[in-house]
């Protein structure tokens, strides 16, 4: 619980060779300065949310937390081959101690063109929870 989240650098399928064992495309940055802004607090409520963030576990209940591609228009291709980068150091940033993760979100285009079939699903929560050991 609290800010204090231990990261090590690791980032996705890092014990993979990029090329060998999967396919490499560009992804976009995990963290984009764009994608936030501070709510302004005083000091009492900024007091407030950190104790709140301390003292209690902090779970987000529908969170995609992976990287996609730089090039939008390659996100079917890079689906199929079945690695969802998950954004790690964005995730040691955000205070949350839970995600529940919602893996691709019906965009597992693994073994169908339409998506989240039964081996396609599997294939992407056994890479994920591969990664995650790792």
């Amino acid at each position: 619980m609290g800010r204090n989240k231990k990261y090590s650098g690791y980032r996705a399928f890092q014990y993979l060779e990029p090329g060998i064992d999967y396919r490499v495309f560009k992804r976009r940055k995990a963290v984009l300065d764009e994608w936030w802004e501070p709510v302004p607090l005083s000091k009492t409520e900024e007091e407030r949310f950190e104790e709140i963030i301390e003292r209690n576990i902090v779970i987000d209940l529908h969170a995609h937390p992976d990287i996609g591609v730089a090039d939008l228009a390659q996100h079917r291709e890079a689906s199929r081959e079945g690695r969802s980068f998950l954004a790690y150091e964005a995730l040691s940033m955000s205070g949350l101690d839970c995600v529940f993760d919602n893996l691709m979100d019906g965009s597992c285009f693994i073994n169908t063109k339409h998506g989240w079939d039964w081996m396609g699903t599997i294939h992407d929560l056994g890479m994920k929870l591969s990664d995650i050991a790792h």
